[in-house]
């Protein structure tokens, strides 16, 4: 087939299983080796009470990636920009970049986001001290696309909102899809760094435990609903695990219904055939 993923995780996706939508798709790894969102324009990074300096370069190595990629599928129908966790935040703010690469070779090439486990929320479930420290610490703002007007707020905030709504008014047509759990414990912890003004809480069970309950589903509904449009699917399932496009220790939710009508994989083959549907228990 025509057709070719670029993966910002893992490729658990890709097994070779009739029910899998996209078993003969060709396939793209690209490693988390920056720990930045692979977002990150920092080369010589410091983090708080940690010696050394990082390199915290995801968007030039995505950059790097993007430029063998597309002249090597140059002939691509349709390109999968998919990730967890960590990837899924990634694939979301470097879609811009693989989109324009293809929209520059004018073959008509559609390019699809894939978020898994990777939602961003806006400042009213993610605290601004929280996304001013991201910004800060892996050099954000030197990433974002210079003609995004609304991503650069004084107070570190409206990252999400100022990303997804212009991603929204430059690519009207763009398709993509968000699955989730609808208390996702590893983003509880992830985000429960901005509670308390952003007074961090190391303990992860302490984290999840004073993270309220009700939050994390409430983002989820506020970010479909005000920001992700009627172009994007989302796949929301009761429960606290994490990621779905591969097989973890607590099972292979990709093709699993998950208490829900149909599997990831069916939502996916969905998603791929132009249906925008909103499955789960957030919509």
């Amino acid at each position: 087939m025509n057709h070719t993923a670029c993966t910002a995780k893992h490729v658990r996706i890709f097994k070779d299983d009739a029910a899998n939508p996209v078993n003969d798709w060709n396939i793209v790894y690209v490693p988390y080796v920056t720990g930045d969102i692979y977002f990150g324009s920092k080369p010589n990074g410091t983090v708080p009470n940690v010696a050394g300096t990082f390199q915290f370069v995801g968007k030039s190595n995505m950059l790097k990636f993007i430029a063998r990629i597309v002249p090597t599928y140059k002939d691509a129908e349709t390109v999968i920009l998919a990730g967890s966790s960590a990837g899924g935040i990634g694939a979301m703010l470097n879609l811009p970049y693989l989109t324009d690469a293809y929209i520059d070779l004018k073959n008509g090439a559609s390019v699809v986001m894939l978020n898994d486990a990777g939602p961003y929320f806006d400042d009213e479930h993610i605290e601004s001290c929280l996304q001013k420290r991201f910004r800060e610490l892996w050099g954000l703002n030197d990433s974002l696309p210079k003609d995004c007007a609304g991503c650069f707020d004084s107070d570190g905030g409206g990252l999400a909102a100022g990303v997804l709504a212009y991603l929204a008014d430059k690519y009207p047509d763009m398709r993509g899809g968000l699955i989730d759990s609808d208390q996702d414990d590893i983003m509880k912890f992830f985000y429960s760094e901005g509670l308390e003004d952003c007074s961090f809480i190391e303990n992860p069970v302490m984290a999840t435990m004073v993270y309220p309950s009700d939050r994390y589903p409430a983002a989820l509904k506020d970010l479909l609903s005000e920001h992700l449009g009627t172009s994007i699917s989302s796949y929301i399932w009761s429960g606290i695990l994490h990621q779905n496009l591969f097989r973890t220790t607590s099972g292979d939710r990709y093709f699993q219904k998950n208490g829900l009508d149909r599997t990831v994989a069916e939502w996916l083959s969905s998603l791929l055939s132009g249906k925008v549907e909103r499955i789960g228990v957030v919509k």
